[in-house]
């Protein structure tokens, strides 16, 4: 394993590509958030969202995918403290996830906002 302290950006930057591929190949969920944002950004071509709306979107996939990330990050390191059953890694592993949700059900609100606001419903 490559020390992760104090290199060059470039280096940094490949730790960070290497963290997304193994959420990516090792994460039902990270990859299913990962469809629903290519339909996202291809629905926002199809429907042209102004500006303010385009930001918001980008920032409810930047913040789902982030805590994809970090849950995936929980996860891994709560199986490699404790491989067995234990309540309070249960417990770290339930609000990684909690936050996950708390952020796709704010995101969705958003959309169904824009739609709202889209189609003057």
């Amino acid at each position: 394993m490559r020390p992760q302290k104090n290199n060059a950006f470039r280096s940094r930057l490949l730790f960070a590509i290497d963290g997304i591929q193994f959420a990516f190949k090792n994460e039902k969920s990270f990859r299913t958030h990962t469809l629903i944002s290519i339909s996202l950004f291809l629905l926002a071509l199809l429907l042209r969202p102004g500006p303010l709306w385009a930001a918001l979107f980008s920032f409810c996939v930047a913040l789902v995918m982030a805590l994809e990330l970090m849950n995936t990050a929980v996860e891994s390191l709560c199986d490699l403290i404790s491989p067995d059953t234990n309540s309070t890694i249960k417990v770290v592993k339930d609000c990684a996830a909690g936050a996950v949700l708390c952020g796709s059900i704010v995101s969705v609100l958003i959309f169904i906002f824009f739609l709202f606001s889209h189609f003057s419903i």
